[in-house]
């Protein structure tokens, strides 16, 4: 196995931003209301309401049968790699790359390990717990995977993806991933604090509540995820996404602009802005936020591959070509670029340039199994 590979393939999503888009009072260029007065809760409820559990241990720690369990794979073994290898060889054994995933579901580590079911969070926190508890070197790390994109200027959910890096000195680094091929493009990662994987723990239940209309709940987890890590925007957009339910407009307007601060690129935020304000009439301001989404747009590579993507769907394959050549002007190292012309491609009727793009995409993948998916495609074209 690749040293820099990840070792599990399930479809996940980390933390989801939710794009509710309700009326608000026109912008400044600051928050009006202070990060003090937002993480209250007097303006919904009354009262301050109180910071849920549980906390850092109870989300991250093993148990007592969790320390057995890890105990009876690598009791006497001093080479990290060799433990690691036993610990996940151990895990299959025990079911737990079977797990039920509930893409909804957030749970602590020790809920995931007896409940078998949660999402790709709460499956990278049990992994977290038992590999530390084998004394392994290993962090959380967020992957940055592309927005998902609307049909209009806004957005759905802005993902914000997260698995584990584990590293084992001379042997390199492995990453355990529960995600699908999409999250193995070429993106950015980077390790994060157990502050940060707090934070996205809390803000996944916020989301739920919210969902939910379990209006104080969700303010309770969103106020947990702040303090555990201010800078992230998701669940200053969510918080406004519960101010503006409330009518409490001018507070989710400051929230929305903390999400700013915390991230003056991000487009959940910069789209309920627009959108809030278009509703109030206040078409000019609106506009600026739109256009500063579709400059954002404009310069982002993946909007054009998803457009690509989109255009294919539909058959249209002369605009899907121009569409995703665009996409790769922009960033000439995406596999998934180079593998959907290769598609467009076959489905115009030219299998040389189809065979080129599948061996581009081949080029540029970094995952074993990614690259095998490519050489099928390329031999299939060769037995054609």
């Amino acid at each position: 196995m690749n040293a820099r590979q990840a070792t599990l393939s399930q479809t996940v999503a980390a933390a989801a931003a939710l794009s509710l888009l309700v009326g608000c009072t026109a912008p400044a260029a600051r928050p009006s209301a202070p990060p003090a007065e937002l993480l209250t809760g007097t303006a919904l409820f009354g009262v301050d309401v109180r910071d849920p559990g549980p906390e850092r241990e109870d989300v991250l720690g093993p148990d007592a049968q969790m320390r057995a369990f890890v105990a009876a794979q690598v009791e006497g073994i001093r080479n990290p790699e060799v433990k690691l290898r036993k610990l996940l060889a151990g895990m299959g054994d025990e079911g737990l790359f079977s797990l039920d995933y509930a893409g909804t579901e957030t749970k602590t580590a020790r809920q995931t390990f007896y409940d078998r079911k949660g999402n790709c969070l709460s499956f990278t926190i049990l992994f977290v717990a038992l590999a530390r508890e084998a004394g392994l070197d290993v962090s959380f790390q967020t992957v940055d995977i592309p927005p998902v994109w609307t049909s209009d200027t806004g957005l759905v959910i802005l993902n914000n993806h997260i698995n584990a890096l584990v590293r084992l000195g001379p042997a390199g680094n492995y990453e355990i991933d529960f995600n699908n091929v999409e999250s193995k493009g070429n993106y950015q990662r980077r390790p994060v604090s157990d502050e940060y994987a707090l934070a996205l723990y809390h803000s996944n239940l916020g989301v739920q509540y919210l969902q939910a209309r379990d209006d104080r709940k969700s303010f309770a987890e969103l106020r947990a995820a702040i303090r555990a890590y201010p800078r992230i925007p998701g669940p200053w957009v969510n918080l406004g996404v519960l101010y503006s339910r409330n009518e409490r407009y001018g507070l989710a307007e400051s929230a929305y602009l903390e999400a700013l601060q915390a991230d003056p690129r991000n487009l959940s935020a910069l789209s309920n802005l627009a959108s809030l304000n278009r509703q109030l009439g206040n078409e000019e301001r609106a506009e600026e936020y739109f256009s500063k989404v579709r400059s954002y747009q404009e310069r982002n590579p993946y909007y054009y591959y998803y457009l690509a993507g989109a255009a294919y769907g539909d058959l249209k394959l002369d605009e899907a070509l121009g569409q995703i050549e665009h996409a790769i002007r922009l960033k000439h190292d995406e596999h998934q670029f180079y593998f959907l012309r290769g598609l467009i491609h076959y489905k115009l009727g030219k299998r040389d340039e189809a065979r080129s793009d599948f061996a581009e995409a081949h080029e540029y993948a970094e995952y074993d199994d990614v690259k095998r998916r490519y050489e099928a495609k390329m031999a299939a074209l060769a037995g054609a």
